[in-house]
């Protein structure tokens, strides 16, 4: 979508006015094919746009990974939620991995790789 590369090429990361704008893109709009392209797009900005670990960006990526009927939406999701949220969040880990093990995308295995803590940092 030309209005989701429009707001992230003049919004500064961690914008939260240009995040809400790219977030209120991922509703859908009636016209499914159409409007997976605009979610697709937005998620692409977002996760130029947002900020890392932000609460907001995240939750409307869970919904999009979680929910949504276009594989490629879920895709960038999934992308967002690895990019965007800490590793080790243990309420991002479960609904991503829930998400792996119904539908064994490797989109979700890949976000679950990012996001789990690395066993070797553990000190006894």
């Amino acid at each position: 979508s030309s209005a989701a590369e429009a707001v992230a090429s003049v919004a500064l990361r961690g914008d939260e006015a240009a995040e809400a704008m790219l977030i209120a893109m991922l509703v859908p709009g009636g016209h499914e094919e159409e409007d997976a392209d605009v979610r697709w797009s937005a998620l692409q900005a977002l996760s130029a746009v947002a900020a890392a670990g932000s609460q907001a960006a995240i939750a409307a990526a869970l919904l999009c990974a979680s929910g949504d009927a276009d594989e490629q939406v879920r895709v960038a999701a999934f992308e967002v939620l690895g990019g965007l949220a800490n590793k080790g969040d243990k309420h991002v880990i479960a609904i991503v991995e829930a998400c792996f093990n119904k539908s064994s995308e490797m989109a979700a295995f890949e976000a679950l790789m990012r996001l789990l803590p690395d066993p070797t940092s553990r000190r006894a």
